[in-house]
């Protein structure tokens, strides 16, 4: 009999556990129920959770949503950023032995002949945007050759040396698979689910009624309102001692660095009227995400951006040989395609 029981009571915490999830589920989060089940199961699902408070659930999920979805899309994305700081280089050394190539064209040239190829510096705005776009997403301008190699010529004004550096561009993007769009584009797919599960959370906290004449609160779901932990005990209502929300600026600092400073900011004066739950998210998430680039930025570095530009003499080696540029990382050398 005391084993029957044994057994039956982690089954009853765990239904307890779901239905104070489940019995609000709908009234509080509509179609977004997604993220409160996710809550529920995992609430459900350890022993440890369904008896601890809810701000435990809370911090477990973001790191495993964290985890489990954000962070293989962060290596991805940092890998390609490692690739297109490499390529940079290259394309430096192409523009500098193409620029090179030109200056020489010019001083043999007659003065008609400059006339000539004067014409052809220029082209309307829109073929210029439209060969930035295709080079942007690796594809080979539609001037180059079938197989993505520019036409083989010395350049004879700034309108070839534009036209061979976009189809040496796209090449060397295509061949390391580090396209720009496609590259910078990945941070911005995790949006979607930081933005749902904020939503949820909030909604789960409770909130008014939207007929304004209605005074009665819309409650916030069971264990909620002494679901907190240390200072913050009710996850209902914002951090009255506005410790969140400055934990959360600092990590917005320290993750974004300078470039950041503004949505610190921001995201402080935001975190001073949600709730302690989705504050506690965004604390949670910010402070993986500093981990995160810390891990990413040891095991694959980037070079900084702001490179000098090379003379024409290193320029003329690298574009002889560009398969001998230095590794940026002792260990690991720069493969193309390797996602």
């Amino acid at each position: 009999m005391a084993t029957a029981m044994a057994m039956a009571m982690p089954v009853a915490m765990a239904m307890t556990a779901t239905n104070e999830v489940s019995e609000v589920l709908w009234v509080h989060v509509g179609p977004y129920g997604w993220g409160a089940r996710l809550l529920a199961h995992l609430r459900a699902s350890a022993a440890s959770l369904t008896e601890s408070p809810w701000c435990a659930t809370i911090a477990v999920a973001t790191v495993a949503l964290r985890f489990g979805i954000t962070f293989p899309l962060a290596v991805v994305q940092h890998r390609r950023a490692q690739r297109l700081r490499h390529v940079q280089k290259l394309r430096q050394a192409w523009r500098a032995t193409l620029s090179a190539q030109l200056a020489a064209y010019q001083r043999r040239a007659a003065p008609s002949s400059s006339t000539v190829d004067a014409g052809l510096q220029e082209r309307p705005a829109w073929q210029r945007w439209l060969q930035g776009a295709r080079v942007a997403l690796g594809r080979p301008p539609a001037h180059a050759s079938p197989s993505g190699h520019a036409v083989s010529r010395l350049p004879r004004s700034a309108r070839d040396v534009d036209e061979q550096l976009a189809a040496h561009s796209a090449r060397l993007y295509s061949e390391y698979g580090c396209a720009p769009a496609q590259t910078f584009v990945l941070p911005w797919l995790q949006i979607p689910l930081f933005m749902a599960m904020s939503w949820t959370l909030r909604r789960m906290s409770g909130r008014m009624l939207a007929d304004p004449s209605a005074e009665a609160y819309l409650a916030p779901i069971a264990g909620w309102v002494d679901g907190g932990c240390l200072w913050f005990t009710n996850l209902a209502v914002p951090d009255p001692t506005l410790l969140l929300p400055l934990l959360i600026g600092i990590t917005q600092v320290l993750t974004l660095r300078w470039g950041g400073r503004v949505l610190a900011v921001l995201s402080m004066v935001l975190a001073t009227q949600v709730p302690a739950a989705l504050a506690l998210f965004w604390w949670t998430s910010g402070c993986v995400g500093f981990l995160q680039n810390v891990a990413l930025a040891w095991w694959f570095p980037v070079p900084p951006q702001a490179l000098p530009m090379p003379s024409s003499s290193t320029a003329a080696r690298s574009l002889a040989a560009p398969a001998a540029a230095a590794p940026l990382h002792p260990k690991r050398s720069i493969e193309p395609r390797s996602n």
